[in-house]
């Protein structure tokens, strides 16, 4: 009888691996208390960025 033996690191490995993606833009959230313009610039930079891989070819 073949017996599986699960240890704590196993277990992390599949909830990171099953676990679904952040939001992109998460990044930009917690950075400071308020946002200010260099901030909110590169967040709609980076979001530029990103909406050119959706549905093309990585």
């Amino acid at each position: 009888m073949l017996r599986i033996v699960f240890t704590d690191r196993d277990l992390a490995a599949v909830r990171m691996a099953t676990a679904p993606d952040p939001p992109a833009d998460r990044i930009f959230r917690n950075v400071y208390a308020e946002t200010n313009p260099l901030l909110e610039r590169e967040r709609e930079e980076y979001a530029a960025y990103l909406a050119g891989f959706e549905g093309g070819a990585h």
